[in-house]
């Protein structure tokens, strides 16, 4: 996970750095206009953050 203020080069650091990795968006409140976006970018994928877990099985504890 990177975080980081706006614009500041996030995305474009890691797409660099893996090119051909999965990109999650993590919404707190999944909404209609979160899945648009999953709909128009498919190499990006909105999830809630109680969805991210469920990706990420290593961090349930």
């Amino acid at each position: 996970m990177l975080t980081g203020p706006r614009r500041a080069g996030k995305t474009t650091l890691l797409r660099h750095l893996f090119p051909r990795a999965e990109y999650y968006l993590v919404v707190y409140q999944p909404s209609p206009e979160m899945q648009n976006l999953s709909a128009l970018c498919p190499s990006v994928r909105a999830v809630s953050v109680s969805g991210l877990l469920e990706h990420l099985p290593a961090l349930q504890a």
